[in-house]
């Protein structure tokens, strides 16, 4: 069936990598503060909007389904309540109770750990309570030019001897993510979604630093790094809510991928194909 899609957050990697998916199964409508050239190359309806001002978001009542893929990575001029708490009260009350609402949350959310998890928990439970939705927990999504793509590139690029030991962190490769994305649209409920690689921080970026023909960093225990985390932080590396973020456990959703009969891509198969890499010095 055909249906009318917002997409909020579109314009950014994961919001236009789901849109060049759907495009053709559905009506796409892309809203973001700044539009997308790449989106508009291939005729996607774009809307100016922002979750924290509920003026902009009126027209949302006209569609089936809302996306929300709207997320603060880090901070800045915003905060993580106003992005994940303020934003999905607007949504909700810009929406009838017919219209489902698809939710991007986190894996690990519940675990309330940092201002991020919290603030994404909070939303899932409003989202819950006002019924018929789809809430998506993944473990972290790479692709090209992508934030978390890009931080491995920059530690690979780092003159620095060692990491952080992290639990395994099963990342997802975007082009699954969004064929998984599409087989689950239709569903009601909370979903994990975990990548099938089990493999830490270290040594993703050491996969990269082997095609790049540099040394090996070692990992050390999570405890040596917490007095420099200032440092690292100041540096653009890791931030502290990321430090602890990295210390969970991103396993839950490993079997989906059975369950809906889709082989995920490793990360040794991907990486050398990223044109994000093969562009850094």
């Amino acid at each position: 069936m055909i249906m009318k899609i917002a997409i909020i957050g579109g314009s950014g990697f994961l919001g236009s990598s789901i849109i060049r998916r759907e495009k053709d199964n559905h009506n796409i409508t892309c809203f973001s503060r700044k539009r997308n050239t790449d989106i508009d190359k291939i005729g996607i309806d774009w809307k100016m909007a922002d979750i924290r001002n509920r003026d902009t978001l009126t027209s949302l009542k006209d569609f089936d389904v809302v996306i929300n893929l709207v997320g603060l990575i880090k901070k800045s001029d915003e905060t993580h309540r106003e992005v994940n708490i303020t934003g999905m009260k607007n949504i909700i009350d810009s929406v009838d109770r017919n219209v489902k609402i698809v939710y991007l949350s986190a894996m690990n959310a519940e675990e309330c750990k940092t201002e991020y998890y919290r603030t994404k928990h909070e939303a899932e439970k409003m989202v819950m309570q006002r019924g018929n939705y789809l809430i998506l927990r993944p473990s972290p999504i790479y692709g090209n030019k992508d934030y978390f793509t890009q931080t491995l590139l920059k530690l690979s690029n780092q003159n620095i001897p060692f990491l952080p030991k992290t639990e395994h962190l099963y990342p997802i490769y975007i082009a699954d993510f969004v064929t998984i994305f599409n087989r689950l649209l239709p569903e009601q409920g909370i979903f994990e979604i975990s990548g099938t690689d089990e493999i830490t921080l270290a040594q993703m970026v050491n996969i990269i630093r082997k095609m790049k023909e540099k040394r090996e960093v070692k990992e050390m225990s999570r405890a040596f790094f917490y007095p420099l985390l200032p440092v690292l932080s100041a540096m653009g590396i890791i931030t502290l809510e990321q430090f602890k973020m990295l210390s969970l456990d991103f396993s839950k959703g490993r079997d989906i991928w059975k369950k809906y009969s889709i082989i995920p891509k490793s990360f040794n198969e991907v990486v050398p194909a990223l044109s994000s890499m093969q562009n850094t010095t």
